[in-house]
């Protein structure tokens, strides 16, 4: 018997979990899903079921669902216009990591930072990433600590640093980068003061500092020893080829004295005297009198008096 006034039933489809962005291979924020199909009756007959979504009619089959959940309304109309409702939860997980674009490898040299040291900062700016659903985090590490990759100080050598995207959905993926610093800068020689000296000499290997704390290889363009004055060119070269010339003077001053002599008055008598005059060297002079052969000093002034007859050096 069709009673006209007597509703339709249906029951929903029972909910659909773990619907994930990956399935329709779209590479975005939804997906489609497997709905199933309610179970409806009536006394009279059957004119149409329905889904909604936000009360706007939808094709179950080819609808696509946002990430989170979705309340489907189906609707059941029967011959005499009497309706029914029931609803149906589909609830879309993002499951889709970000992807990294290139990675080229960044090069930086020591002298970039101006601090003559081993190391330096680099600009690598945000690495090319997208996501499905555009909300990512973006972090570095090196060596598997976080950087803060505009004041990291990158050591000269190869860094790898590693990238890590996560998105707004925990999906999370790392990519590595390379950061290749070359020491570029030279030795810095300690001390090459111009050398003056009173006679013939070997000049000293002077020594440098290296950024880079390498040993230094210290050549020079001649002879190191010096018996008149002149120029040594020194060559500094540290471990990574990086070198500098430069020179130091030195001047030789050949030492010489004149001595002039006071004979004593009378034989036996305590009164003669001697001076002394230096040229060349380097002053200021000493003086040290004593009779040959004999290591007492008797006077330590340019001139000497009350001198008995004797050989004084």
């Amino acid at each position: 018997m069709c009673i006209r006034d007597r509703f339709p039933t249906i029951t929903a489809p029972e909910n659909v979990l773990g619907v994930l962005t990956s399935n329709d291979g779209a590479g975005d924020c939804y997906s489609t899903a497997t709905l199933g199909t309610p179970v409806v009756n009536d006394n009279c007959g059957i004119l149409s079921v329905e889904a909604f979504v936000n009360g706007s009619p939808i094709n179950p089959t080819t609808h696509i669902f946002p990430i989170g959940t979705t309340t489907v309304t189906w609707e059941v109309t029967d011959e005499s216009n009497n309706k029914t409702s029931a609803t149906q939860e589909i609830t879309v997980e993002d499951n889709e990591a970000p992807i990294f674009g290139s990675l080229p490898q960044v090069t930086a040299s020591t002298s970039d930072n101006g601090k003559r040291d081993c190391s330096t900062t680099v600009m690598l700016g945000l690495p090319p990433v997208t996501d499905n659903c555009n909300t990512i985090t973006i972090e570095a590490y090196v060596d598997n600590t976080e950087i803060n990759p505009e004041l990291y100080e990158f050591p000269a050598g190869l860094t790898i640093v590693t990238w890590k995207a996560i998105d707004g959905n925990n999906n999370t993926r790392e990519a590595d980068q390379e950061v290749k610093v070359e020491d570029d800068e030279a030795p810095i020689p300690n001390n090459l003061n111009t050398i003056n000296w009173g006679c013939a000499l070997t000049v000293p290997t002077p020594s440098a500092y290296d950024n880079c704390g390498n040993n230094v290889t210290v050549t020079a363009n001649r002879s190191t020893y010096f018996t008149e004055s002149g120029t040594i060119f020194w060559t500094f070269t540290d471990g990574n080829d990086n070198s500098i010339t430069a020179e130091q003077k030195i001047n030789i001053y050949p030492f010489s004295a004149t001595v002039d002599v006071k004979r004593t008055s009378i034989y036996g008598m305590n009164d003669g005297s001697a001076s002394v005059t230096p040229t060349g060297g380097i002053g200021p002079y000493t003086y040290e009198w004593r009779l040959t052969g004999n290591t007492n000093i008797i006077s330590t002034s340019k001139e000497t008096t009350n001198l008995a007859p004797g050989n004084y050096e």
